[in-house]
């Protein structure tokens, strides 16, 4: 049985020739670690994707062509959300057992030792809901993809975190390097988080919610691609603070100076 399964969901092809090439870098156990891609798009999408996950090094690998109600082309931040969570609750019910998932992202490249430094981590803390690299860049905002709230069970505000050192608590992360143990995953209920955050800060404060304590490694960084090509990285990206706050009953968002 593999001890880790990589999930990465696909729904774009610009990126994915880069993507591969950073998995086939990643240190790992191949015979011990599968992969798992989970195309939302059309044939062409699904072709491309199954030929670079069978050329992959992974001893088990699977590319499954999803079948999400609705337009894939229909484009708005709350539609995108939505689609990320019916694509996450669809894989939840693929995966095979194992011992971790990793969860990535098809925009993501990954440093070689990312998944064995997070796994050393989650060594450290192993009845943490996840722990997740670091990576700049979200719906355009080149704020940290780390959220904090002022309190978890009733959320009335919630902030990205700034840039850090070692590992640290945190709320709330996206999905592009998070490893967490396969029984949390299968047993999320993936939704948006109201009308202000998609479904990855969902499942962070779910967590929270149920009491177990998630974690960043600020010396685990991971390069997010912009549509041209480039990364936003660490190296050339000055970060801001997003922050999120509950007024009569409706989330408004701003950026912090």
């Amino acid at each position: 049985m593999p001890t880790t399964t990589i999930i990465l969901p696909i729904s774009r092809e610009q990126h994915l020739l880069k993507v591969f090439a950073s998995l086939e870098l990643l240190e790992c156990d191949r015979e011990r670690t599968s992969l798992l891609a989970f195309v939302d798009g059309e044939a062409e999408l699904f072709l491309t994707a199954r030929n670079l996950v069978e050329q992959s090094k992974f001893a088990q690998r699977v590319c499954v062509q999803g079948d999400i109600p609705g337009e894939r082309r229909e484009f708005s931040i709350n539609t995108r959300r939505r689609r990320i969570a019916a694509i996450h609750n669809e894989i939840r019910k693929l995966i095979k057992p194992c011992g971790h998932v990793f969860l990535i992202e098809d925009d993501t490249i990954l440093a070689p030792g990312t998944l064995g430094r997070l796994m050393s981590d989650h060594l450290s803390y192993p009845h943490a809901g996840f722990i997740t690299g670091v990576q700049y860049g979200r719906w355009g905002i080149n704020h940290l993809g780390l959220w904090t709230a002022d309190d978890p069970y009733e959320p009335g505000e919630i902030r990205s975190l700034m840039p850090g050192s070692g590992v640290q608590e945190v709320d709330a992360a996206g999905l592009y390097a998070c490893l967490m143990r396969y029984e949390l995953y299968r047993k999320q209920e993936f939704a948006p988080f109201g009308d202000v955050l998609g479904p990855d800060a969902g499942m962070g404060i779910n967590l929270r919610q149920l009491g177990y304590k998630n974690y960043a490694d600020f010396d685990v960084w991971v390069d997010h691609l912009k549509p041209d090509g480039s990364a936003i990285s660490r190296m050339n990206t000055k970060p801001v603070q997003m922050r999120f706050a509950l007024n009569n009953g409706q989330w408004g968002g701003s950026v912090l100076e």
